[in-house]
């Protein structure tokens, strides 16, 4: 996920931190529904020791299916004292029909 955050700072735009971390084990999130995903992730992140942004922060993602990876990113980010004003992605995946 840097490599997408990266090659847009590199326009000059932003600038990356790669600042959280995984604290606890989480399942691979492709065979669950989105409830799952959401309990799957819930408390899953932290904020990685010494690393404190000091500017806004937009979280950028490779792909959204139900959101989850991103509201935990969030929760522990906001915990953390951070401030998010939102997010981007590069794909939304679209469910089977």
């Amino acid at each position: 996920m840097v490599d997408i955050a990266e090659q847009v700072a590199q326009q000059g735009f932003m600038s990356v931190s790669d600042c959280l971390h995984v604290i606890r084990p989480v399942k691979d999130q492709s065979g669950l529904h989105a409830g799952e995903r959401v309990k799957n992730m819930e408390g899953a992140l932290a904020l990685k020791p010494g690393r404190i942004p000091l500017a806004d922060l937009i979280l950028v993602d490779d792909v959204v299916t139900t959101g989850a990876t991103l509201r935990e990113a969030a929760r522990a980010l906001t915990a953390a004292g951070c401030h998010v004003i939102g997010s981007v992605t590069a794909c939304v995946a679209q469910p089977l029909r």
